[in-house]
């Protein structure tokens, strides 16, 4: 077994048992470290990443709307469509666009299309934009959700 230090350290107070099995993750982790690039070793994340505003798409896409005080009118319920009936993609797109309407109304982004993909027990969502605010605004960004809770969706490229 590995050497392993409690956050409160070695005392009484500890009350700090290892693990003593593998923990398989069921989802791949988010980032775990900085971006370096391996010929400099120059830490790459400190100066590129992604833009601002398609940082805000994710967020007001992934944010679940009045699930706290500070977000009561930012993001979507997309957790409110238990049911994948006739009117569930209506209701997925619909809550795609409340989310992005506040970017949308300050011509931060240009929507291009909220696109539903379902079957019987899953749905996926793809919102497709343009960064009017990035220097290659002409370049069409798309995301896809298909567990909006998944934090780390990540852009395609």
């Amino acid at each position: 077994m590995p050497l392993v230090i409690p956050p409160i350290g070695v005392s009484p107070l500890g009350q700090f048992v290892p693990a003593t099995t593998d923990t398989v993750p069921t989802a791949p982790p988010g980032v775990l470290a900085d971006l370096v690039d391996l010929r400099t070793l120059e830490v790459l994340s400190l100066f590129q990443g992604l833009h601002p505003i398609d940082e805000q798409v994710l967020t007001a896409l992934t944010t679940v709307r009045k699930s706290g005080a500070c977000v009561a009118e930012v993001g979507a319920r997309f957790v409110d469509v238990r049911k994948l009936d006739q009117g569930a993609t209506r209701r997925l797109e619909s809550e795609a666009r409340i989310a992005l309407k506040r970017l949308i109304d300050r011509r931060d982004i240009k929507l291009i299309g909220v696109d539903v993909a379902s079957d019987d027990d899953w749905a996926e969502v793809t919102v497709r934009w343009t960064n009017l605010r990035a220097s290659d605004s002409a370049r069409e960004r798309s995301t896809p959700l298909r567990d909006p809770s998944n934090i780390a969706s990540r852009l395609a490229q």
